[in-house]
């Protein structure tokens, strides 16, 4: 996805588009001065797959749920814990797509795969990213 938004549009100065993977907590030093926070990822939801979801502030993850390990530390985790080390971004927009399937794997399901230009898009309107610096 942060592949596609590169290679398609230029970025304003001071923004930066990192694929964070799985990194968990090892995404909170690149929190450290940043102002607003989009965050795009599969989002589990009661809606069909296919769905494109745009989550704010008070729709954040915000309960840490028990873990086995570190290993299992997620958006709720990183959060919380920028929370407490006052490195918190003031705005935090978490975009993403109700997966068909949460089963290990890196391949995307059809339904999935036919919205990401949808989300794109949206993503990008609302960032203020305008169209005319698209790169294609």
């Amino acid at each position: 996805m942060i592949e596609l938004i590169q290679a398609r549009y230029h970025l304003p100065a001071g923004v930066v588009a990192r694929d964070g993977g799985t990194l968990g907590l090892h995404l909170l030093p690149d929190l450290e001065g940043v102002e607003q926070l989009i965050i795009i990822d599969a989002i589990q939801r009661d809606q069909p797959p296919g769905t494109i979801v745009r989550l704010e502030e008070t729709q954040l993850p915000t309960a840490l749920s028990p873990k086995l390990s570190l290993h299992q530390c997620g958006l709720g985790e990183l959060l919380a814990l920028a929370t407490a080390l006052d490195m918190r971004p003031a705005r935090i927009i978490l975009w993403g797509i109700v997966p068909a399937s949460t089963a290990p794997g890196l391949d995307m399901s059809p339904v999935v795969a036919a919205q990401l230009e949808v989300l794109i898009d949206a993503i990008v309107k609302d960032a203020g990213i305008a169209a005319s610096v698209k790169l294609c």
